[in-house]
């Protein structure tokens, strides 16, 4: 007979084994819910102008602006380009990447903005931006912007925004790396994990400080 203890242990370990083997079963589920949970809800819906969310050198992004001219969704489109340290001009070599791939992508109508590089990134960046559409009087952009990036960029940006009467419309862009496939290399899983550690950074400490 196995005493009380040595039975509590047994069913321990059958539960840990059942769980392990659930977790590996339904892998696929939860890892792309993982995934899911980091990216914007993706809309079409014609709006005034394209946003590019530029944040690295991603020419997928311009790409995708360009499709989204094609389909005649909005002709204008804006890229912010990143002030020098401690000037108020857009750094050359960030000013000549966004030209060329402009160029590259087919890109029309192409026009960057100065934003300033300084901490919170995400929320300076959506500051500035709203800036620039206040003077254009834009109420409607459809962002691009990285996929695992994109629901923090949409909700930093749609809190920005949403004040001054701009409706945010979001298109998240993949490359190699998807919801898909992102666990299967280390550095999709180190994105995965540092996208997750940003947005409830910023969900739980910039966004509510900063209303």
């Amino acid at each position: 007979m196995y005493s009380r203890g040595t039975s509590g242990v047994i069913i321990a370990v059958l539960l840990g084994v059942v769980i392990c083997v659930g977790g590996y079963v339904t892998r696929q589920t939860w890892l792309r819910f993982i995934a899911d949970s980091l990216i914007c809800h993706a809309s079409e819906a014609p709006s005034d102008a394209i946003l590019v969310d530029l944040v690295e050198q991603n020419h997928l992004l311009f790409e995708r602006a360009h499709q989204l001219q094609a389909k005649g969704l909005a002709s204008t489109v804006l890229v912010p380009i990143f002030t020098s340290e401690g000037g108020a001009a857009a750094n050359s070599v960030a000013l000549g990447f966004v030209d060329v791939m402009c160029r590259v992508a087919q890109v029309s109508d192409c026009t960057p903005f100065p934003a300033s590089a300084s901490e919170p990134f995400s929320l300076n960046l959506a500051r500035h931006a709203a800036e620039e559409l206040r003077e254009r009087r834009i109420h409607s952009v459809l962002m691009v912007t990285a996929g695992f990036r994109s629901r923090r960029a949409a909700t930093v940006y749609s809190e920005v925004l949403r004040p001054f009467g701009i409706t945010v419309h979001c298109q998240p862009v993949f490359g190699r790396r998807t919801p898909d496939n992102w666990f299967d290399s280390t550095h999709g899983i180190e994105d995965v994990v540092l996208q997750t550690a940003k947005l409830l950074y910023y969900q739980f400490g910039v966004i509510p400080g900063a209303r």
